[in-house]
């Protein structure tokens, strides 16, 4: 059977959906070498050798891309596609073929106030798609895939009717070197890491703040917060923001950073400070507990979910509670050395392979059999 898979959320510094989508890739690769896929890149990642039952096509849009509602299935009737894999909230209007569909969050009807400035045309016009054709995205699909219970909650509380679609797939951590090396408590660098995109969501200006207060307090002053990251249209707000502060000179803005980069990022910082406002998954709270870093994340959607009672839980809009938090984690090592432990059981309970299993037989679902892997296999 011949499958495609939208992966143009693929990047060179992935975002989560990104990172989903490539993992998927590789490891529906290795698990499925009887039927034959076409993958849709922006550009060439995986350099699939020629015996491969996968190849990649290039398709130079961006998957928020009105092409991808009205055009993509040119292509996919092109590849001669009989299944699709979209791994993002939106697929073609016109595929013939059944759809499997992700949906990672529902932000767009909950929190819409967050995806975007209210002020700008783009990010109007973006709200506005993903109101008219996320729902019509979802209806079209034979299966819907939730990356969490969270959503999947939201899913059934606002579209009741989609219900017996959604199944709930969680997503994986191991994409991530093994540390050979757990660097202890004790001696971990004195700097707070956050990571994430400069987008409302994610709260960057929250942590920012919540950096600022804490070194007014005198064990704090000389200690830095350090944000790697790909920079976005809403980095000149961070810009500003960090320049009107007392501790601006300690805030590193970091940039793109590459995966090893990363990692040592992770391996050294004293703890990992996340408070999103709103995730379908969360994989840098995983990302952390897998170096053994204490993470401090928000008490809302996902996250309580993936941390699973390995964090400390803060609400992501009171930044002074973010602040005790923050400093009474710092100050207690026991505590510290605790959640390191329980991290990284924790993070080493979820694994891409198991992920792209559970999906593999839903895409198998979707087309009645026909891809006829064994979902044991």
């Amino acid at each position: 059977m011949r499958v495609a898979i939208d992966g143009r959320a693929i990047m060179e510094v992935p975002d989560g959906i990104g990172r989903y989508s490539h993992c998927m890739v590789e490891h529906l690769s290795k698990l499925d070498t009887r039927n034959e896929y076409t993958v849709f890149v922006q550009r060439l990642h995986f350099s699939f050798p020629e015996s491969s039952n996968f190849r990649e096509v290039i398709l130079p849009y961006h998957y928020v891309n009105p092409y991808t509602i009205l055009s993509f299935h040119r292509d996919l009737q092109k590849a001669g596609a009989e299944l699709l894999f979209a791994p993002f909230f939106y697929s073609p209007l016109f595929f013939k073929g059944p759809t499997v569909l992700t949906v990672h969050d529902l932000m767009w009807v909950l929190h819409p106030h967050l995806m975007g400035r209210s002020h700008t045309l783009t990010d109007q016009v973006k709200r506005l798609a993903h109101k008219i054709f996320v729902p019509r995205s979802m209806m079209n699909a034979r299966e819907l895939l939730s990356v969490s219970q969270a959503t999947t909650q939201e899913l059934s509380e606002h579209f009741p009717h989609l219900a017996s679609k959604v199944t709930t797939v969680l997503l994986g951590m191991d994409h991530m070197a093994r540390a050979g090396y757990v660097v202890p408590q004790e001696d971990r660098e004195p700097y707070i890491l956050f990571t994430g995109s400069s987008k409302p969501y994610k709260n960057m200006d929250g942590a920012i703040r919540c950096f600022d207060l804490l070194t007014q307090r005198p064990q704090f002053k000389d200690w830095r917060l350090k944000i790697p990251g790909r920079v976005d249209s809403f980095r000149g707000h961070i810009q500003q923001l960090v320049q009107g502060l007392a501790s601006r000179d300690r805030i590193e803005l970091l940039g793109p950073t590459p995966e090893d980069t990363l990692a040592r990022l992770y391996q050294h910082a004293s703890l990992l400070l996340f408070p999103s406002r709103m995730e379908g998954f969360g994989i840098p709270v995983l990302e952390a507990m897998h170096y053994g870093t204490p993470v401090v994340t928000s008490n809302r959607s996902s996250l309580p979910e993936v941390a699973g009672g390995c964090a400390c839980l803060v609400d992501p809009d009171d930044v002074p509670a973010m602040v005790h938090a923050c400093a009474a984690l710092l100050a207690d090592l026991p505590r510290r050395k605790e959640l390191s432990a329980l991290g990284m059981a924790r993070a080493a309970s979820f694994h891409w392979e198991g992920t792209a299993r559970a999906t593999l037989k839903v895409l198998d679902r979707a087309c009645d059999g026909r891809l006829g892997v064994p979902s044991d296999r």
